[in-house]
């Protein structure tokens, strides 16, 4: 039984997908100094995974979904839709597939998955937080209704490497902060270690690494739809208010709008649509 001493309080963001109003935008050829990072592999998962979805006209092989990527032991893990995808880290050759014994149809929907460094794995759904079983499959719901959140609600979770801590985003009086904890296994339980209020972005909080927050999406630029800021953007806690780097994902040749990217410490994970294939990017950031 989880002990758990913590409060859990489209248009979503895109996978594959070129937005609905493509026509407002063209395909950019790859350019480095303009994106803001360099490609430095690529790699071609068109058939090792299945991202569910709607197909986006005109780009049919664009989709409308979402999906969660975590990293465990020189493994990446990837979530959509009950399933986890685990490829080999260096040359992404996937090592399995694991489907998971949620059935709720709205479970397809993740906000964030954590792996610790002792491989203890959570995800978290709209109100809900499973632990999962990274061998099997298995997911045990965690009871959240006894938990006393102060009515606020935790909209994403994630993992911070640097300092093995899993972090849940909540929203108190309409401003952003980020609970940290450690997960201790053997009493299955989380334990606080601290709150933080978070950087302020139009973007969607993906990844924390030590005092390295990153950020990715977009913003409607004006009335008509017109879509800008498609990128990836980085902040420190040091100064909440002042943005480090901007990855312009345009000029990296894609049209997919970036969710779920992965921070390792020193390269950006970004899975695209991009030369008529589904990749994963392994992007260093410069500039």
């Amino acid at each position: 039984m989880y002990k758990l001493l913590f409060i859990i309080p489209i248009t979503a963001l895109l996978i594959f997908n070129c937005d609905l109003f493509t026509q407002q935008r063209t395909l950019k050829p790859y350019d480095p100094e303009k994106a803001g990072a360099t490609i430095v592999e690529e790699f071609n998962i068109t058939n090792k995974i299945s991202i569910t979805g709607i197909p986006i006209f005109p780009e049919g092989v664009l989709i409308n979904s979402r999906y969660d990527v975590a990293e465990y032991n020189n493994t990446i893990y990837i979530y959509n839709n009950n399933k986890i995808y685990i490829f080999n880290k260096d040359t992404f050759e996937k090592i399995d597939e694991l489907v998971l014994n949620i059935r709720a149809t709205y479970i397809n929907k993740g906000y964030g998955m954590a792996i610790t460094s002792s491989g203890n794995a959570f995800l978290y759904c709209p109100y809900l937080l499973f632990s999962i079983n990274l061998f099997t499959g298995d997911s045990i719901k965690i009871n959240i209704d006894e938990i006393n959140f102060e009515n606020d609600r935790i909209s994403k979770l994630g993992y911070d490497k640097n300092k093995d801590a899993i972090w849940f985003l909540k929203y108190e009086n309409n401003l952003p902060y980020l609970l940290f904890y450690s997960y201790n296994a053997h009493e299955q339980e989380f334990v606080f270690i601290e709150q933080k209020e978070a950087p302020k972005s139009y973007h969607e909080i993906t990844s924390i690494y030590g005092d390295t927050c990153w950020f990715n999406g977009f913003i409607y630029a004006d009335a008509s739809n017109k879509k800008s800021n498609i990128g990836i953007s980085r902040y420190s806690f040091i100064n909440l208010n002042q943005q480090l780097h901007f990855i312009d994902v345009e000029y990296l040749n894609t049209l997919t709008l970036p969710q779920s990217t992965h921070y390792d410490g020193e390269h950006i994970w970004l899975m695209v649509e991009r030369c008529n294939q589904i990749q994963m990017l392994k992007l260093l950031p410069h500039g």
